[in-house]
């Protein structure tokens, strides 16, 4: 049964019935009517489940803000379309982090000037990637932002500013950032 076929049921057995109905998608292109949940609108819900309306109370939150911003509607509404409002992407990229997927450090030799490589992708968008560089005992060499590569648009080059004398033992973390202030980590050990 297709969709239209569906809503003409839905149409005769809704006249019949008096009840409230929905028509559900089984997939396949086959469908089934069914009565509208009944909820206790009493009833307390889970921890889990309030963590997750709050959630998405947060991320209606951000979406609203980013329509009440020209330059941040700007930038959802280039990008939407008319199943995905630019609404729709905010929330979206509010429930979304940013993930590090890379971290090459092949041509990082621990000497000023040299390239170390951030593969990082995002649902929607990353507005900056942060590294950091430790010694092998923990202490902070250098940080910095990396500069996103203009052909690669999913790498993120950063250059060295100061020498690391011993390579071996190292860390190196890459912090992603998206928009909606997501953060996506990953640390490696040279």
């Amino acid at each position: 049964m297709n969709a239209t076929n569906a809503h003409i049921i839905y149409a005769i057995v809704y006249a019949l019935s008096g009840q409230k109905l929905i028509i559900k998608d089984l997939g396949g292109g086959d469908y089934t009517i069914a009565k509208v949940p009944e909820f206790d609108k009493k009833r307390k819900p889970t921890k889990a489940q309030q963590k997750v309306r709050n959630r998405f109370t947060a991320a209606a939150s951000y979406a609203k803000k980013v329509l009440a911003d020209p330059e941040l509607e700007k930038i959802y509404k280039e990008k939407a379309t008319q199943v995905r409002s630019a609404f729709n992407l905010a929330c979206m990229d509010y429930l979304n982090s940013p993930v590090v997927k890379m971290i090459d450090t092949t041509k990082y030799t621990g000497m000023p000037g040299t390239n170390i490589v951030i593969k990082a992708k995002d649902n929607f968008q990353i507005k900056s990637v942060e590294v950091k560089i430790f010694d092998e005992e923990g202490n902070l060499i250098e940080k910095g932002k990396a500069n996103i590569d203009p052909v690669f648009k999913l790498n993120w080059d950063y250059t060295s500013t100061k020498q690391n004398a011993r390579l071996k033992g190292s860390k190196i973390k890459a912090i992603a950032i998206d928009l909606a202030g997501n953060k996506g980590e990953l640390e490696i050990t040279l």
